[in-house]
């Protein structure tokens, strides 16, 4: 891989054949979502559109198989729609702060990467724009430049919807076959 990535490995052999069929129904239902043209984000979706939950439910799967699924373009896909769920919820400053402690300084810095890397640019650029060590700084008394780059995530999170789906949807679709081969 370029730039010195080394390609993981899934261990597969641990998954049952159970889990490859459910993986393969949440891709199957991604694939439908797709072809229909709808938009979807990580906080919530139409709850009147059929497979609205597809993301929280992709998300969910991987939490629980991660050890076995611990891959690049998993673990971008998990902190992407973690990025953006924050975001909606509470503010994209918990994610960047790990206030969850689900998205630490390396982990957030390693997608970043991946994110550069492998050409999701406009992603790339807003999403590197918050990666700061937070975590040197008590009492949660950031410098007011961060402050300021925090809240023009928050904005363009709110306003690019579809960027930001567009690139989960490549992430699982353009390598899945890592998992199903």
């Amino acid at each position: 891989m370029s730039d010195g990535v080394e390609k993981e490995l899934l261990k597969k052999e641990a998954l049952s054949p159970d889990v490859f069929e459910e993986a393969r129904g949440l891709w199957q239902r991604l694939e439908k979502i797709k072809s229909s043209g709808i938009v979807l984000n990580a906080y919530s979706g139409d709850i009147y559109e059929e497979d609205y939950d597809i993301l929280s439910n992709l998300y969910d799967f991987f939490c629980e198989h991660f050890e076995q699924l611990d891959t690049w373009w998993i673990s971008t896909y998990m902190q992407i729609f973690s990025w953006q769920f924050q975001s909606y919820h509470e503010g994209v400053d918990t994610y960047y702060t790990n206030f969850y402690g689900a998205s630490d300084y390396n982990t957030i810095r390693k997608t970043a990467d991946y994110l550069r890397i492998y050409g999701y640019d406009e992603i790339s650029k807003w999403y590197s724009l918050g990666v700061h060590d937070y975590s040197q700084y008590e009492d949660e008394k950031y410098p007011e430049e961060w402050i300021a780059e925090i809240k023009e995530i928050d904005k363009w999170i709110d306003s690019n919807e579809e960027i930001i789906f567009r690139c989960m949807i490549d992430l699982l679709l353009k390598y899945k076959e890592e998992l199903f081969n």
